[in-house]
């Protein structure tokens, strides 16, 4: 299961007690690194120049990385930092993925990182732990067959579930849940890094439900 935090730019907001609906960029020298959703709203991507920022949304607000000066023995944050005499640190950001990654180590240990603020997590084993404990006892006569026949809320969820013709299934079947336990899974995650460190993160989720081709017995005994 794929996790964003996007911690460049929400590391910034936080420290400097930014509303999320600010938009909010990330400088680096004269490109952008990080760019926050209500600036991306205002067509700023990620390197687009700081001149073209400012012309595509005037009331956009720059954060330089924070820079070691000459004399400096740990970084500070400068408004305008000169390449020549400057050098970038990233520090800030790399201790903010390693409080995230802490947390979803705590639910996995097979992650996959994908820079600073993106990773793959294989949640299979704890999927399937809870499915044994939670519905497995009390469903043992359908566990030779594709359905599981548990009622599921799939918006609750947040999943979209896409509609594949007639040879969708009505029923939910073995691998429906797994997917939408996964789901309640990513929904701790997510809670737990918003509690404990006020970062947004976001987990991607997705399945066309119910194909009976997709849908092997899962090994769950």
């Amino acid at each position: 299961m794929p996790f964003s935090s996007q911690n460049v730019y929400v590391t910034e907001e936080v420290r400097l007690n930014l509303p999320r609906d600010k938009p909010v960029a990330v400088q680096q020298w004269q490109g952008l690194i990080a760019v926050n959703y209500a600036a991306r709203k205002a067509g700023i991507k990620r390197m687009t120049t700081v001149d073209e920022a400012k012309r595509l949304c005037p009331e956009l607000i720059l954060v330089h990385v924070p820079t070691y000066g000459p004399d400096d023995h740990e970084p500070q944050y400068y408004p305008s930092p000169s390449r020549a005499t400057h050098k970038v640190s990233l520090d800030p950001y790399r201790n903010a993925s390693k409080s995230i990654f802490k947390i979803f180590h705590k639910y996995c240990t097979t992650i996959q990182k994908i820079g600073l603020d993106e990773g793959f997590l294989d949640i299979t084993d704890i999927v399937n732990d809870r499915i044994r404990a939670k519905y497995v006892p009390h469903n043992l006569d359908r566990m030779d067959g594709l359905e599981c026949g548990i009622d599921l809320d799939w918006e609750e969820l947040g999943i979209a579930v896409g509609k594949g013709g007639d040879d969708v299934e009505k029923s939910t079947t073995w691998r429906d849940l797994q997917l939408a336990v996964g789901a309640e899974l990513a929904q701790q995650i997510r809670k737990e890094i918003r509690d404990t460190l006020n970062y947004t993160c976001s987990a991607g989720k997705h399945i066309v439900k119910g194909r009976k081709k997709e849908a092997p017995r899962l090994k769950l005994l």
